[in-house]
């Protein structure tokens, strides 16, 4: 199913709240990265944008941040990037189901260390 009927589909079966997890689940996948204590979004986003990608008003959105943010979903800092401390329960309240399965494989890809080879001296490359 592509995004937009997705989110068609989401208008009708789920709060605002729920929606606004639901595109940030989606925008974490896509441009999020791991840093200490959660995940951080990656891009800039104002309140106006995410209220327009979950397709409400500005007002709306802002109260259905300040649930995530009251439910430990998100953490938000003023001039700072949003941070999900969990994936998996930025999933559960977007009613996605468990932690996603590229949030494992991005980790473990991100704690593989290249190795560097030693060469003996005077070998040719």
């Amino acid at each position: 199913m592509i995004p937009q009927q997705r989110r068609r589909r989401d208008f009708l079966s789920h709060t605002a709240a729920e929606r606004v997890a639901r595109v940030l689940a989606e925008l974490v996948g896509s441009y999020g990265r791991e840093e200490r204590g959660g995940w951080t979004l990656g891009i800039p986003l104002t309140k106006v944008e995410l209220a327009s990608i979950a397709g409400m008003k500005p007002r709306t959105a802002e109260k259905a941040f300040s649930d995530l943010r009251k439910a430990g979903v998100v953490v938000s800092h003023y001039r700072r990037d949003l941070l999900v401390p969990d994936l998996g329960r930025l999933w559960a309240f977007a009613g996605l189901g468990g932690q996603p399965r590229w949030a494992e494989s991005r980790r473990s890809a991100a704690s593989v260390r290249p190795v560097s080879v030693s060469r003996p001296a005077g070998a040719r490359t």
